[in-house]
């Protein structure tokens, strides 16, 4: 109990991190000189309340607790205590000698005690005891009813009965989730530690004598999975491949298809037309067979739907889909089939506005502006590099662009045709 000698009939769950305060020798509020309210936090582990029994200044400190057990904790382990000064502890005693022990005296108590939150908490217990409402269970401030148990239990400890796990002012998460925010934090750390490494080791490159060689033993070992993001995004993607010589050794010996889509990216993007020789690399890169996989659905998924691609920087649709049919014919599957002959076309509708003019009656007076019309203009695109492909996967079946004949073939020979279906008689 925190304050008086009064025990409850009903439960009173044992807050998380105990904060007690007791009065040695409490009846009716008659007190003896000691209050045990000061308060030390051990860093990491939780707050325990007592009594300071020597300097605060020293290395050791001995700390009478509540229990009273007399304890010894090295200065160091502790964060500054919060110690109550002798003259204010008399006078907080001397305030209410001789008072009646009521709720109302401990909720007053409680607002005015020495600036102490240890002490305002105990007071509220008391009036917890005296009148176990739940208005004063609430008052504790942080509580929550359980409906398990018909208890009020603080919410941390609500919180950890679920498996929750404390973020500090975060508040709560589940393990999972703390997991993976933890997870991505040390993501983005390493991710920055990389960046600045690259970005150092690239000018030393230029320099001469023992910088540049440790750079280039530095770019000859990279091999975290964060060098990967930080390559693309700082430099690809912003059009910087000037060092792609430095970089794309990198990428290649990254494991499994874990730069897959940085390849992907190099060879649609339409800068690389002026640089074919690094569109190569990553085709012949794409074409390993850990990344030969990833790098047909990739362009597959670029002819079945170009609108949805997320490399189509400075590209047209139809343009995209042209590149990404020449690049899969470097991945024969008999499985692109289907999405090869839907996409043999494209159609293209543009618009073109033609503004009003001004317009004058025959004998030249008054007049006004014609109201501005919009044309569509409807044409076809026929996509080459699709039906080369197509073609190269058919064992010699030529339709041209005749979708509605490539399927029909598709569907006599690829069919099962050795059913019988006639009911036995």
């Amino acid at each position: 109990m925190s304050l008086g000698t009064k025990v409850m009939k009903c439960a009173l769950p044992i807050p998380q991190r105990v904060v007690v305060v007791l009065f040695v020798g409490f009846s009716s509020l008659g007190v003896k000189e000691q209050l045990l309210a000061d308060t030390f936090e051990i860093r990491g582990l939780g707050t325990i309340t007592g009594k300071l029994l020597n300097d605060p200044s020293s290395s050791m400190l001995k700390i009478l607790t509540n229990d009273g057990v007399e304890l010894e904790i090295a200065s160091g382990k502790l964060r500054p205590p919060v110690i109550v000064p002798a003259e204010k502890e008399k006078a907080y005693l001397a305030s209410f000698l001789g008072k009646q022990d009521s709720v109302e005296l401990h909720r007053a108590l409680s607002k005015d005690c020495l600036d102490s939150r240890a002490l305002a908490y105990a007071h509220r217990e008391r009036v917890v005891e005296l009148d176990p409402s739940p208005e004063n269970w609430i008052a504790l401030g942080d509580m929550t009813f359980d409906k398990k148990s018909g208890e009020y239990i603080k919410s941390d400890v609500a919180f950890k009965r679920k498996g929750m796990v404390s973020l500090g002012s975060r508040g709560w998460d589940t393990p999972q989730s703390h997991a993976i925010e933890t997870l991505d934090e040390s993501q983005k750390k390493e991710v920055g530690e990389i960046r600045t490494a690259i970005k150092s080791n690239l000018q030393n490159l230029k320099d001469r004598g023992p910088k540049q060689v440790k750079a280039i033993e530095f770019f000859g070992n990279l091999k975290t999975l964060a060098a990967i993001e930080v390559i693309n995004l700082d430099y690809f993607k912003k059009d910087n491949f000037g060092q792609a010589e430095v970089f794309m050794p990198i990428l290649a010996r990254m494991p499994g298809n874990s730069a897959s889509h940085v390849f992907v990216y190099l060879a649609m993007n339409a800068k690389n037309l002026e640089n074919p020789e690094l569109v190569q690399v990553s085709m012949e890169l794409l074409s390993r067979e850990q990344c030969w996989e990833y790098a047909m659905n990739a362009f597959l998924n670029v002819i079945r739907d170009p609108k949805s691609s997320q490399v189509k920087d400075g590209i047209s649709l139809v343009d995209l889909v042209d590149r990404a049919g020449t690049h899969i014919q470097s991945f024969p599957d008999k499985v692109a089939i289907p999405d090869l002959i839907e996409r043999l076309i494209t159609g293209i509708t543009t618009t073109q506005t033609i503004p009003g003019e001004n317009t004058f009656n025959r004998d030249g007076s008054g007049g006004g502006i014609s109201t501005s019309r919009t044309l569509k203009q409807e044409r076809i695109h026929n996509h080459q590099p699709v039906l080369t492909a197509l073609i190269a996967l058919t064992d010699g079946a030529n339709y041209n662009y005749d979708i509605p004949q490539w399927r029909i073939w598709y569907a006599n020979t690829y069919s099962k045709s050795n059913l019988d279906l006639r009911r036995n008689e």
